[in-house]
This record gives C-alpha cells, structure tokens and sequence, in this order.
C-alpha cells in the first residue's frame, strides 16, 4: 500500500513537471521569435537578431553545463525525498 502511494506521488509531480516543461518550452520558444525580431530590428540585421538570441541561449547551456552536477544532485535528492516522506 505505501509502495503504490509513493510512486503514485512521484508519477503524478514527474507528469506535472512534463506538462510544466512543455508549457515552458512553447513559452520559451514563442519569446526566442519575439526576440529575434526585437533584436533585428535594433540592429536592422535579421541574422544579427537571431545571432544575439543564439548567443543568450549559448551562455544559459554553458551555465547549466558547469554546474550539472549540482542540478542532478538537487533533482535526485527531490526524488529520494518524495521515495522516503512518511509525511504525505
């Protein structure tokens, strides 16, 4: 019975979360259109618009990239928290 309520826990924030991701990838995506027009307009160059864009999204996976380590530790201890709260 604790086995079955824990996972369900754990499968119903995973589904949130995916429902989360996708909602924030077509945000993220629709605002990169967005800025790439703004940014070509300010320099009257289309490709230097989206060059900026490209070069924001660069420096956000270098960041993510340096410190994976520490966002796969918290994302694990999230799980093994959710797998072991006696509390819910």
């Amino acid at each position: 019975m604790q086995v079955t309520s824990t996972s369900s826990r754990l499968v119903a924030k995973l589904v949130v979360a995916m429902a989360l991701g996708l909602l924030g990838f077509c945000l993220l995506f629709f605002l990169s259109i967005m800025g790439g027009y703004f940014f070509a307009d300010l320099t009257g160059s289309l490709y230097i618009g989206y060059g900026i864009v490209v070069v924001i999204y660069l420096l956000f996976f270098l960041l993510v990239y340096w410190n994976r380590k520490k966002i796969g530790n918290a994302v694990s201890n999230s799980i093994i928290q959710i797998l072991f709260n006696k509390d819910e």
